[in-house]
């Protein structure tokens, strides 16, 4: 029988789905399922037939109905069934706790000042979540009325196949971004250490210099990324946790530690208009999960909105809390003169900066291969649905596919690591795929829901959500202009307050 006799009312959703480095940290479970691909012929707008389908075990493939890799990112979550009827509101809370914090945590203080100082970048962060809160109840509101269990179905529901595929981009680009960063943030950390232990002219031996050290402990990394399995991998997510709550550790004990440290200018206001709206993204980094929210949702013992937001205000309290502590400890002990990488600001002859270094260190390590795993997996969704090969000649060429992907990725993330100016320039530019997450598709959802008559809505309900679909577009394409700009700034040199290295010329 056909397949898409079988699932009549399913539409093609990706089985693979992430925010960028947050939910890398709790990669665990599922990413030893090896997701076979299945192409149907399917017409835009049609209800049926999946994108990707996965083995049951018994010889069939069968489409799964909620996002298993991304549930699978986050400890302790499940989907709810007979085994599992469900997880309570707080461990709802500590998932997206969890999912949220990740490596953008090192650049808060750099963006405490880009955004204006304290108060400024306060404001920010409360209007940011507030923002946040929005997005994410239009999310939970397609979900309920849909039944969708993950992002993808979400999309895939509402806006039709090839936004899927957009979803499947941003997911590859983000995973992708983030392999560069992790590579970025292993050269600092090296730095930091040999600048320590060495001297202000380490750099000058070649195999000291940052150049040598990325590509050699690449190098070392890449065997995981050909991988078909990453097993062995599962029980690294705690590592990913404890290193980011270190830093925020970190940044407070040095607060008080480096008594001697005169900081560069506090300020108190934005250089510019540009500089502050470009930082955003930044932000929206930082606090952004809405990939793992409907998962998560949809996991609940209890699943209702009123549940829910009781959770994420909880989450979203504790983040403001550790971003906040970064960013404030971090700016004020610096002033101007903090790096984009805080923890490069530190010491590493003391030996609780030198544990949290060799953490962070290890850290990237292990996770570049699960950001490579999954930005590999939406890759191959999006070429097997334009490929028109049937799921038999996926799978005959699969090894050489994953060869061809994994070493095209190794190779371009190395490179670009090795000559991207510093870490704020990678984060920037992920913070604005963020940035689509958090306002762009939420609000063609919306935008969609009033346009369809199937649903029901009332003329004031539908007015409603052309308006707030329509300022959310607006504001997700003015975000994304203007961090460009600031991306190009920084690429370019033209920043008024150029980074001092670490190592002397």
């Amino acid at each position: 029988m056909p397949m898409k006799d079988i699932y009549p009312t399913r539409r093609l959703s990706t089985s693979v789905s992430l925010d960028l480095d947050r939910i890398s940290s709790h990669f665990v479970g599922h990413s030893q399922r090896s997701n076979l691909i299945h192409n149907d012929t399917i017409k835009e707008g049609e209800e049926g037939g999946p994108l990707l389908y996965k083995p049951d075990g018994l010889g069939n493939f069968v489409y799964s109905t909620i996002d298993t890799m991304t549930l699978s990112l986050v400890p302790h979550i499940q989907i709810r069934d007979q085994e599992h009827p469900g997880i309570s509101w707080l461990s709802v809370a500590f998932g997206i706790a969890n999912a949220a914090i990740g490596v953008g945590v090192l650049n808060y203080p750099a963006a405490y000042h880009k955004i204006g100082g304290i108060e400024m970048a306060t404001i920010v962060q409360l209007a940011l979540v507030t923002i946040l809160f929005i997005s994410m109840s239009i999310l939970i509101f397609c979900s309920d009325l849909n039944g969708s269990n993950s992002y993808h179905e979400i999309l895939s529901n509402i806006c039709g196949k090839r936004a899927e595929i957009l979803v499947a981009g941003d997911i590859f680009l983000g995973t992708f971004g983030i392999c560069v960063a992790y590579l970025i943030v292993i050269g600092d950390q090296y730095d930091r250490i040999l600048a320590s232990l060495v001297g202000d002219d380490f750099c000058h031996s070649w195999f000291l210099n940052r150049k040598f050290t990325i590509a050699a402990t690449a190098i070392f990394i890449s065997p995981l990324c050909f991988m078909k399995k990453l097993d062995f991998l599962r029980h690294t997510g705690p590592l990913g946790i404890i290193s980011m709550a270190y830093v925020v550790f970190l940044t407070i004990y040095e607060h008080f530690a480096l008594t001697d440290v005169v900081p560069g200018e506090i300020r108190t206001r934005p250089e510019s208009f540009t500089a502050m709206f470009g930082i955003i993204p930044v932000m929206c980094f930082g606090y952004q999960c809405n990939e793992v929210i409907i998962p998560i949702y949809a996991s609940m013992k209890d699943r209702s909105p009123k549940n829910f937001y009781k959770a994420a205000s909880l989450a979203y309290g504790v983040l403001i809390f550790l971003y906040g502590a970064v960013g404030y400890f971090g700016y004020t002990t610096f002033g101007s003169k903090v790096y984009p990488d805080i923890i490069t600001m530190f010491n590493a002859r003391d030996p609780l900066v030198m544990i949290g270094i060799t953490a962070l260190i290890l850290k990237m390590a292990v996770t570049y291969p699960q950001m490579c795993f999954v930005g590999r997996g939406a890759f191959e969704g999006v070429f097997a649905y334009f490929s028109g090969k049937s799921i038999h000649e996926l799978e005959k060429t699969e090894k050489c596919r994953r060869n061809t992907i994994s070493c095209t990725w190794f190779i371009g993330s190395l490179l670009l690591a090795l000559f991207a100016p510093d870490i704020e320039v990678v984060i920037e530019a992920l913070g604005s795929l963020a940035a689509v997450n958090i306002f762009i598709f939420p609000s063609m959802c919306l935008i969609l829901l009033a346009h369809r008559d199937r649903y029901g809505f009332s003329r004031i309900t539908k007015l409603l959500f052309y308006t707030l679909g329509s300022v959310f577009i607006v504001i997700g394409v003015v975000v994304l202009s203007l961090v460009l700009n600031q991306v190009y700034i920084d690429i370019s040199g033209t920043n008024s307050e150029p980074l001092v290295p670490l190592c002397r010329a």
